[in-house]
């Protein structure tokens, strides 16, 4: 139903002012502050966690490079060249339009983690507290779990709360007015699949009418999903509109009550001019959807703009679809938002440029040299599980799914000898600081002492109920330490294969061992998430603490400064042994991070994946410097040479690949 034009002046006074105050009012809150009283608008910002991403930055970085390319070619071109110069425009918009695809990836990430800690909490929150009718804990449910697919807005209507004496047509009809009109109005211009604005709307959600205190309420169940509420209190002559929202990561609620709207007074105006009451009624009706058709598109362009500053807001296109001087105001302020959102993108982009440019001079500082393979060894008919390099460098020992160990050259890749005597897979090697002994781990829950000379086996240690998980032999040479899926640390003698001590204190398997340099202490890390260091002299745990939840491989580095953790989202931690505290977060790999190896050094961490790559990165800075690529399978296992010229990897095809650093 079309708008009388001679109604679009009573409307004004309530649209005109609003749109101001919404703006500066939903800024406030996406800045986590509880006071709108501030006269400046500031400035919203997508999380530091994505900001800081490495793989945003990496994004930003090469998009900087080739928009300076661009603009180059761009202002060297003849103006005749028309048609060069509009496939570089499309250029920078198909690259803007990545940039903004990978932020929203990246919140839907980050909100994903959100939503399923809310998740863990769900139960104790409904059980808490009384719902307001109709609000359903599946479709609540339903909600956040898409959240974790799509990162895109929620929107609610609530039904009006109209007092008895409101005319009999505007009480039947006006819940159904808005909540279809809305409902078409989003699915025509934001419909939930949209790639650029997506809208979730429900105009169902509430049976009944909303108050603060029920915005409140649902915020606490909906925290991670960015929401807007429209609810609306509606008396026999004014209607009062309320906007509740909720932005990333925030815990207010911000609740912005609008200056009432006479509606009465619109009526009697169309009386005036000739309308009947229940068409008058009618037509404020429609008045009334209109104004929450706009509203909603506001608030809509207004978030995502927000969040990123390459979005072009919608109403710019609909503005056709309003009277002119409601929507005036509002393409004001998204303009000025936008324009302010640009400049600080571009401060932003031009911080992140020059910090990238200065790490790339602090990594050629650091490591000049290349990683080049030098040796491809094949001898495993299975995955190579793990691998050792013998302190002076001379050999590299690996073992696998085929229950074999084989000691090859580091020098040459000549295999010298086969290791058989375990009955299943080969799953921890260490070799002792006088590079006479081999000691070996496996799934059949013995450790085997061998003569790393001849290949004989010396001793076989059984005492553990699974696995033999990982292994160190002391700095002094006079013990074994071993770790197993028995939840266990047993210390052995070396040079008897005598059981000295077991050490119980963890809760899952324990699968990294390591040892001072004094022979003193022994450092043990689990699945059971902590890291227990214990007394070689008593057997007991002096401190522990737990510095991550979970993780799927763990490595102590040799100096015992730090703890490199690998986690199921394939980044990597560096924590410090010394208090716990986290000193780098690692991006890691796009798939399964499978191993890690820290140089003798303590200098550099590396990391491989089933990508099928090995990534060295700057343990003291946390940088990338090299992505090493030859493998055609999983890496599984890795260990520098104690020297840290040498890589030693091992792959799930039984491939064995020597690196060296020149």
């Amino acid at each position: 139903m079309t708008i009388p034009p001679y109604l679009y002046p009573l409307a004004a006074p309530l649209l005109i002012p609003v749109a101001r105050q919404l703006g500066k009012q939903l800024m406030s809150v996406m800045n986590g502050q509880r006071s709108s009283q501030s006269s400046e608008l500031d400035f919203p910002s997508i999380p530091d966690k994505v900001k800081e991403d490495p793989r945003y930055i990496e994004a930003l970085v090469e998009y900087s490079h080739r928009k300076e390319s661009r603009l180059q070619e761009f202002n060297s071109l003849a103006i005749t060249q028309e048609e060069r110069r509009l496939q570089i425009r499309q250029q920078e918009i198909s690259d803007r339009r990545e940039i903004s695809r990978l932020q929203r990836e990246l919140l839907r990430e980050l909100q994903a983690h959100e939503i399923q800690l809310k998740l863990h909490e769900l139960d104790a929150i409904w059980n808490r507290e009384k719902w307001f009718s109709n609000l359903s804990r599946q479709e609540t449910e339903r909600i956040l779990l898409e959240g974790q697919e799509q990162h895109r807005l929620l929107m609610f209507i609530a039904p009006p709360d109209m007092s008895e004496d409101c005319p009999l047509g505007m009480r039947r009809h006006l819940k159904k007015d808005i909540g279809n009109g809305l409902r078409r109005f989003l699915n025509q211009h934001y419909p939930q699949t949209s790639n650029k604005r997506p809208v979730e709307f429900y105009a169902d959600y509430f049976t009944r009418p909303l108050g603060d205190i029920e915005v409140r309420k649902l915020q606490m169940v909906l925290s991670p999903v960015p929401t807007f509420i429209l609810y609306s209190d509606i008396n026999d002559y004014e209607v009062h509109f309320h906007v509740g929202f909720w932005g990333l990561q925030n815990q207010n609620v911000s609740l912005i009550p609008i200056q009432p709207w006479n509606w009465e007074k619109a009526q009697e105006e169309l009386i005036s001019q000739g309308l009947s009451p229940a068409l008058a009624i009618r037509q404020v009706r429609q008045l009334i959807v209109t104004i929450h058709q706009l509203l909603a598109t506001f608030l809509i362009d207004w978030y995502y703009l927000s969040i990123d500053p390459h979005y072009q807001p919608h109403l710019y296109k609909l503005s056709s679809e309003f009277p002119r001087m409601w929507v005036k105001p509002y393409l004001s302020v998204l303009k000025d938002l936008q324009l302010q959102r640009r400049e600080v993108y571009r401060q932003e982009l031009k911080i992140i440029v020059q910090n990238d440019s200065e790490k790339q001079q602090l990594k050629s500082k650091q490591n000049p040299q290349n990683w080049n393979a030098v040796l491809t060894l094949t001898g495993h008919s299975d995955v190579v599980n793990v691998i050792a390099v013998s302190p002076n460098g001379q050999f590299m020992v690996s073992g696998g799914w085929d229950h074999q160990i084989k000691i090859w050259s580091v020098q040459t890749g000549q295999l010298i000898r086969t290791l058989k005597g375990h009955s299943n897979s080969i799953t921890a090697l260490a070799v002792t600081p006088d590079n006479q002994h081999l000691v070996s781990g496996s799934v059949d829950s013995t450790i085997k002492i061998w003569s790393l000379q001849t290949g004989q086996l010396l001793h076989t240690l059984i005492g553990h109920s699974y696995s033999v998980s990982a292994l160190a032999v002391c700095p002094n040479g006079e013990f074994i330490v071993s770790g197993s899926w028995d939840n266990t640390v047993k210390i052995w003698s070396l040079a008897t294969g005598e059981l000295e001590n077991t050490l119980t204190g963890h809760t899952n398997s324990v699968n990294a061992i390591a040892v001072d340099i004094n022979s003193e202490l022994i450092y043990s890390g689990s699945i059971d998430n902590s890291i227990n260091f214990w007394s070689v002299k008593t057997g007991k745990i002096e401190h522990s603490f737990e510095p991550f939840q979970t993780y799927k491989t763990l490595e102590i580095s040799s100096d015992c400064r730090f703890v490199i953790s690998g986690s199921w989202e394939n980044t990597i931690e560096v924590w410090s042994l010394k208090d716990g505290q986290l000193v780098h977060t690692l991006p890691g790999h796009d798939r399964d991070l499978l191993t890690l190896a820290v140089s003798p050094d303590s200098k550099f961490i590396a990391s491989g994946s089933s990508d099928q790559t090995i990534k060295i990165w700057s343990l003291e800075t946390g940088y990338l410097l090299r992505t090493l690529t030859g493998h055609f399978n999983s890496v599984n296992t890795l260990n520098f040479s104690a020297d840290g010229l040498f890589l030693v990897s091992g792959s799930s095809n039984g491939v064995i690949m020597v690196w060296r650093c020149h």
